[in-house]
């Protein structure tokens, strides 16, 4: 029993002393002790050596949560950059995609993850009714319940991790309870506006400013939660006024800070931020994710609701 236990950690946890003594090498039958002789040792010894060290069965997953609209053109590109090009090991990577679509659309995302070779599974929803980024949270509570999923990595369709360890830096950084981003804000104070951070934008491209680790807003577009959030009922929509519908970002690190937990910034440098010219030379995909964007409808939006949340004791 405890031989067998021992192959399961594989050869590089497993060794043998040296030498022949039949002391080093043993089974255990009845109340008997029979000393096993040099050839069966090796036998047993090459077959161990053929287990790898860490077993794909035995490793935590890793669950990718998306939205789909109007960029399935760009789908395939960014998903062989976020997941057929990214080295995590032996951990197998499922995604959730919200097709906030139709049905055709669907389908058409169903042909390009079959085409993702690397991915060990993936799962489809539709909302119809296209609740924006709030629909994550829907996919998060069904893979929850699923799979038992420890922890999420969100990711837009127009972000592309470095290569080859993006994806690998991204999860080291999950912790209980906390909320981490790439993207993100720190507010210069509660007279402030939604817009006065204390990071720029070219500031959270670059890496600078890597003293400042603590964000109040964090951008769901790369980042990596603990999925005991989708437990809480504060993403259910009837929860939110429909005008912040579409502002799911700001609401998640809204309820985050109410919970007590942290949100914390995550450098990473070469990110490829496709709606801008320094990191995305395609014009072509430029101009579709530039003529797809939100943020510039929903800023008016933001700034209202930080006003909002703050009157609601958000201390930020």
């Amino acid at each position: 029993m405890v031989y067998k236990a021992l192959e399961l950690s594989g050869d590089e946890k497993v060794a043998f002393m040296d030498g022949e003594q039949p002391h080093v090498y043993y089974r255990m039958t009845g109340n008997s002790t029979v000393y096993l002789d040099k050839g069966i040792k090796d036998k047993d010894l090459k077959y161990i050596q053929g287990l790898h060290a860490e077993p794909k069965a035995l490793l935590e997953p890793i669950h990718i949560v998306s939205c789909a609209y109007k960029r399935v053109s760009i789908l395939f590109e960014v998903l062989r950059t976020n997941i057929e090009k990214q080295d995590v090991g032996m951990r197998p990577i499922y995604i959730h995609i919200c097709n906030n679509g139709n049905d055709e659309q669907a389908t058409t995302i169903q042909s390009i993850l079959n085409g993702i070779k690397s991915l060990a599974g993936y799962r489809i929803r539709t909302f119809r009714d296209n609740p924006g980024g709030f629909a994550r949270f829907h996919m998060m509570q069904d893979a929850i319940k699923e799979f038992g999923v420890d922890y999420f990595v969100l990711l837009d369709d127009d972000i592309q991790l470095p290569v080859p360890h993006g994806l690998r830096d991204l999860v080291a950084e999950a912790r209980p309870q906390e909320y981490n981003s790439w993207w993100g804000r720190h507010f210069k104070g509660p007279d402030k506006d939604y817009y006065s951070s204390r990071l720029s934008p070219p500031d959270l491209k670059a890496g600078k400013h890597s003293d400042v680790i603590k964000f109040h807003y964090a951008g769901t577009g790369l980042a990596v939660i603990d999925a005991d959030i989708a437990r809480f009922y504060f993403f259910l929509l009837d929860k939110v006024p429909e005008i912040y519908r579409k502002v799911e970002d700001l609401w998640l690190s809204y309820v985050v800070h109410q919970l007590g937990w942290r949100v914390r910034r995550i450098i990473m440098a070469d990110v490829n931020f496709m709606e801008d010219a320094a990191s995305n030379k395609n014009n072509s995909t430029r101009k579709l994710v530039q003529s797809t964007s939100l943020w510039k409808d929903l800023k008016p939006v933001k700034l209202k609701m930080l006003e909002e949340l703050r009157s609601c004791g958000w201390n930020v």
